[in-house]
């Protein structure tokens, strides 16, 4: 799509995308064109609000959202039992604006251990260091610990060809 774009449009000087990420807009044509091309992306622009959506899918399965609406469907009572989120930790693989968000509600919302896993660890700032009880580094022994102590994992990393497939089965066994 990018592509028709460029070539219906040859004086384009500025492509903006919504999203963080834009590997879907790095086409072999605006490659070619990066000294004419300017490439921008909404880098931080939604991390609020991904933050909020990560606490609301912890909560659905702490407080057994499919099954309360189950119930309705069914029109029965079964309160059961509801797990908290304080005290529950939450692992963090990509720990840029949208993981440090994560955290930030976590910690502070939920009162969770966050364990977070950062390319290079050194890189973060002060305030992401707050809101981590722990940042590792991304190589297979950080990865291990924050998988064998998650109650929740969440996959923020940006989309390449480094991390297409980086989580599978065996990762999680």
């Amino acid at each position: 799509m990018v592509d028709k774009v460029l070539s219906d449009n040859p004086s384009i000087k500025w492509i903006h995308s919504f999203s963080a990420g834009v590997d879907l807009l790095m086409t072999p044509e605006i490659r070619s064109k990066s000294s004419s091309v300017v490439l921008t992306n909404a880098k931080g622009a939604f991390s609020e609000s991904l933050g909020e959506f990560v606490a609301f899918a912890m909560l659905w399965f702490c407080k057994r959202g499919k099954k309360w609406l189950d119930d309705k469907t069914s029109k029965k009572w079964d309160p059961g039992f509801l797990s908290m989120l304080s005290g529950m930790t939450l692992g963090i693989v990509g720990y840029g604006d949208i993981g440090s968000e994560c955290a930030r509600v976590a910690k502070n919302g939920f009162n969770m251990k966050v364990l977070a896993v950062k390319r290079d660890p050194s890189k973060c700032t002060e305030k992401q260091r707050s809101f981590a009880d722990e940042i590792l580094p991304s190589d297979e022994i950080g990865m291990q610990k924050l998988l064998s102590v998650s109650d929740f994992v969440v996959n923020v990393m940006p989309y390449t060809p480094e991390t297409h497939g980086f989580f599978d089965l065996q990762k999680f066994s």
